[in-house]
């Protein structure tokens, strides 16, 4: 360890000043080390072997100058280099640090606020693709201009991976310092955006008394994103505009707004911009022109899963001339309700609404006859049955998130709606980490949060506890047996500890799931640069409902057990709700199995038994924690013991 930010820095530089001794002689001499004739080495990159630990700590990836000792290879000095250890080696961390050595700075706060000025569309954050256009232009110098939009015309974009045609910008009335970029980012033009979340128009204001992002706010580079603040993070993930998504004009009653960074608004309207395809076209014309309606809003939100009921839809919605006059509703393409008063609310009548996603049109009209269009999606259920909410897409494409030894929460947010709903069970995907081993593998914590405002609440609904998965079967179930019931917004969370993947579908759509980890607020998990949604599935069913047969009392899937803590012996009861086979077995806190205790057919009912407090082979275990494990017909529960030193 090290004590201060002195000593690492000596110990950082020594290291790196040895290991450039014993290569410098292996360097070929004609090898040009010095092209722009500065007489200094133009990088170093070294690769650490083994993971990385914390953020700044010395092994974290990272670009500096090695100014504490004068290193050269034949006679050129060493300064800029990059520093990456083993596991953060992959493409995007090499192109984000060799970006730094031609002087690109971060666009994430080092301040870590959880807020994502840039997110996934910059390299330079948390991005996996291209850099923005600005950054190509003002420090790699690989596009020669900004060309500028001016009021009444209409421009059309290439994606920003072709060589031409593929940037405008905007001077922002009024300011002197701000300006607005618009560019073309396009999901799998090449290799690279492979991973973008969307495909649309990015419009990103830069203001040049700031060099990046790593002292903001305020923001040297910020990209406008639906519900985006000074203060909130909003949706980073839907920032590009597109017919596609219904997000065609940018302007001040848009979602979201044109603001600088002291959160002024300013006049601007962008207009007409089209769906994606080779290109992308939008018209910068006169703020003081007619604008059509705006939905900047609507609940309940797409997404939601809702039961066979009538369904309120309340949108939020903005005429800019104080003209509305109607707002449609579409169900699957059939118009099915018309709204003319001032809330403009409507509703599609159960009656008409069978299991499985429906697609719900919005259209605004106005009298002067502009008009404005929204789509969103509903799953509708039968919440009598047992129904898994997710955010996971019918076909996922799976990848794995840690923080390797530092431990990391992971949580996903749900709309619920009015329905109440018991929480049955719960099952999420997790690996074990290849760099390290958590203290109790398969071991995670979950809880039931109240979800508000955009963000997650200290509020607790439900505490599910302690659940292990000691073999990370992914097939995994946690059966719950809780009568509290839940509603409205919720986020599950998981407490995952070190060394322990959570997998995200990279097909799911993003801004649902969160990542925070200890001294550190939640954030958008695109804010991470993990595009999809977490693996996490909540069962959930309707309170009150009747067991299938009326012959056999409901039983719950249970266990527990008593005394707990105990010293010799412990009384372990558990209750079936169908009869199948049961494995109940004891594990340490390594996840070692003690003992199996039962491994037979059981028929429905409730069961007790005793552990005797010994192992496998007859000998007594030490005091601590232990976790008896209830496996049957798929469903698994766990349960804690504590063993206390006898007397």
């Amino acid at each position: 360890g090290y004590i201060d930010d002195d000593t690492r820095t000596y110990r950082e530089h020594n290291l790196l000043m040895n290991a450039v001794y014993a290569v410098a002689s292996q360097v070929p001499a004609s090898l040009n080390i010095d092209a722009d004739n500065d007489g200094h080495v133009d990088n170093v990159c070294f690769i650490i072997r083994g993971p990385h630990s914390a953020w700044s700590d010395l092994l974290w990836a990272h670009r500096w100058v090695l100014f504490s000792y004068n290193v050269s290879i034949r006679n050129k000095r060493i300064q800029d280099y990059t520093f990456q250890p083993e596991d953060q080696n992959d493409v995007t961390t090499l192109c984000h640090e060799m970006f730094h050595s031609v002087g690109a700075p971060d666009l994430y706060h080092y301040e870590y606020d959880g807020l994502t000025p840039v997110g996934c569309w910059d390299i330079m954050e948390s991005g996996e693709g291209h850099m923005c256009m600005f950054m190509k232009y003002f420090y790699g110098q690989w596009i020669s201009s900004l060309p500028l939009a001016q009021i009444g015309n209409t421009y059309t974009l290439n994606p920003v991976t072709s060589p031409t045609n593929n940037v405008y910008m905007y001077p922002i009335p009024g300011s002197n310092y701000e300006f607005l970029v618009f560019e073309y980012r396009k999901k799998g033009s090449d290799v690279f955006e492979e991973k973008l979340p969307g495909s649309g128009l990015l419009i990103y204001r830069i203001d040049q008394r700031f060099e990046g992002n790593a002292d903001g706010p305020p923001e040297g580079i910020y990209v406008y994103r639906p519900n985006g603040t000074l203060t909130h993070n909003g949706l980073v993930a839907e920032a590009p505009f597109s017919a596609d998504n219904y997000r065609i004009a940018f302007n001040v009653y848009t979602n979201p707004q044109p603001f600088l960074n002291n959160g002024n608004t300013f006049p601007i309207n962008l207009k007409n911009i089209t769906s994606t395809g080779e290109t992308i076209s939008f018209t910068l014309a006169s703020p003081t022109e007619s604008m059509a309606p705006v939905i900047s809003s609507i609940s309940p939100t797409s997404g939601s899963i809702l039961p066979a009921e009538t369904i309120q839809l309340n949108p939020q919605i903005t005429d800019p001339a104080n003209a509305l006059l109607r707002v449609e509703y579409t169900l699957d393409g059939v118009l099915v309700y018309t709204a003319n008063s001032e809330l403009f609310s409507g509703e599609i009548n159960g009656n008409l609404l069978t299991a499985g996603v429906h697609n719900i049109g919005i259209t605004a009209i106005s009298s002067s006859g502009l008009t404005t269009n929204l789509n969103v999606y509903y799953r509708i259920i039968d919440p009598n049955l047992q129904n898994w909410f997710s955010w996971i897409s019918p076909e996922p494409l799976w990848t794995e998130y840690s923080r390797g030894a530092i431990p990391i929460k992971v949580a996903v947010n749900m709309d619920l709606g009015t329905q109440e709903y018991l929480v049955k069970g719960l099952r999420f995907k997790i690996t074990p980490d290849p760099w390290g081993e958590p203290d109790i593998p398969g071991l995670v914590v979950a809880q039931i949060n109240r979800f508000a405002n955009g963000a997650i609440t200290e509020q607790v609904l439900l505490n599910i506890g302690y659940i292990f998965n000691p073999g990370y079967d992914p097939n995994f179930v946690y059966t719950i047996s809780d009568t509290t019931s839940i509603s409205g917004q919720i986020a599950v969370i998981l407490d995952l500890f070190e060394y322990q993947n959570i997998c995200f579908d990279q097909n799911a759509s993003c801004g649902n799931s969160w990542i925070t980890e200890p001294n550190r607020i939640w954030t958008d998990a695109l804010g991470r640069g993990v595009v999809g949604s977490a693996g996490i599935e909540l069962l959930l069913q309707k309170p009150n409902v009747a067991s299938d047969d009326p012959c056999i009392p409901a039983v719950n899937l249970s266990l527990s057990s008593y005394p707990n803590p105990f010293t010799e012996t412990n009384k372990i009861k558990y209750s079936l709700p169908e009869s199948g086979k049961v494995n109940l077995s004891i594990y340490n806190i390594k996840g070692q199995k003690v003992t199996t205790l039962q491994a037979e057919n059981k028929k429905a009912g409730n069961y007790e038994l005793e552990w005797n407090g010994k192992d496998s082979s007859g000998n007594k275990v030490s005091s601590g924690l232990y976790f008896c494990r209830l496996e049957t017909n798929g469903k698994i529960v766990t349960t804690k013991l504590l063993k206390l030193k006898g007397m």
